[in-house]
């Protein structure tokens, strides 16, 4: 109708007015919830304003018209915030965190398109509620605005994305340090943890009180997962990258494992938020597959095939081939035992048997020597 063409045309434009106006800068104090841009607590003035005058005329088919221009306007709004992160590219070695620096500002600013969009994903729900309530007929089933509440929720997730890759970027050259140390040529075991990891809980520890300021409890909670699940695979890939790990070396990794783990469980009440019962559990599950690796880096080959076989049946994942590089077994020996392994995973008795019998070569003398 051209009463619902002329809305559009109003909230248009002055959702352009207020995008043109926008600062993008809050508050650096105050609740986090109320830490949010302008423009947005000003669209929904707008939008409220132009319900009021929807709902003034009593039709239902024609606010169930006003409810789709509201929303095309508030998916533009979302596109925008998202735009106005900063784009996380991801290394084609999947062990390399991406490279992504942010300083206190934009970092504040992260946090500030995260409450916004959490600001928004919750009025629009409100708004949706409010439409239905003021229609009588069939059209009020037909209102949903979940699907703009989730284009929201999608930009809180980017803005997770940034927050994470930027903690990761910051502890890399940690990372790079590690694999630069000659853990095959150690002696004996350091009195502390290593000062790579020691760095990498310093970076930690320093941001989550930054983000416990200016992120709601909950979404620290939700940092503090996907941190967790993308940067402990990136430590087992830089693991891996060490080339060669003797005994002390992998016992000296697992000290530092440790100190790692005790500092993953610390973050959530560094951040303000309390650590649940389910963040202790993923942290001890992705923490013990690192722990996992050093383990068989430690394991002597004759009890290799054991250890497998009881990784294999508790579901553990591991990459053998790289465990048995680690271990820096000869070429020969890598490929008859992944061989056997491979065999293994298709008919575990015949596998077995065949990892045995290459174990146990010469009268119980070993194939694997170092």
């Amino acid at each position: 109708s051209i009463y619902v063409s002329l809305e559009d045309k109003q909230i248009g434009e002055a959702l352009a007015k207020l995008l043109e106006g926008e600062t993008w800068q809050v508050a650096a104090a105050g609740r986090p919830d109320g830490r949010v841009f302008t423009s947005s607590k000003e669209l929904f003035i707008a939008l409220k304003r132009s319900f009021k005058r929807g709902t003034a005329l009593q039709m239902d088919a024609v606010l169930f018209e006003l409810q789709r221009v509201w929303g095309k306007h508030l998916r533009a709004y979302a596109k925008r915030v998202q735009e106005k992160l900063a784009a996380v590219g991801q290394p084609a070695e999947m062990s390399i965190a991406p490279s992504l620096s942010l300083d206190a500002a934009q970092q504040h600013f992260v946090c500030a398109v995260v409450n916004t969009s959490k600001y928004c994903s919750e009025t629009t729900g409100q708004l949706e509620e409010s439409i239905v309530k003021a229609m009588e007929g069939e059209h009020g089933g037909k209102v949903d605005m979940s699907p703009i509440q989730e284009e929201f929720q999608a930009v809180v997730t980017s803005g997770m994305k940034v927050l994470v890759a930027a903690l990761e970027s910051r502890i890399a050259p940690s990372l790079s340090a590690m694999a630069k140390i000659k853990w095959d040529a150690m002696e004996e075991l350091g009195e502390d943890t290593s000062p790579y990891m020691l760095e990498v809980a310093a970076k930690a520890r320093e941001m989550m009180p930054q983000l416990g300021e200016a992120l709601l409890p909950l979404y620290v909670k939700f940092f503090c997962d996907k941190f967790v699940q993308s940067f402990v695979p990136r430590l087992i890939g830089s693991i891996y990258r060490c080339k060669r790990i003797g005994e002390v070396g992998a016992q000296q990794m697992q000290a530092d494992v440790g100190t790692l783990k005790a500092t993953l469980l610390e973050l959530p009440t560094l951040g303000q938020a309390s650590a649940t019962a389910m963040y202790t559990k993923l942290v001890t599950k992705e923490v013990a597959a690192a722990e996992q690796v050093l383990k068989l880096v430690q394991t002597p080959e004759d009890m290799l095939e054991e250890t497998v076989q009881e990784m294999d049946r508790n579901g553990i994942s591991i990459d053998l081939q790289k465990i048995l590089e680690l271990k820096g077994l000869k070429k020969a020996d890598t490929e008859r035992l992944i061989e056997a392994y491979n065999l293994m995973q298709s008919s575990a008795s015949e596998g077995g048997k065949k990892i045995k019998k290459m174990l146990n070569l010469a009268g119980g003398q070993s194939l694997l020597n170092f």
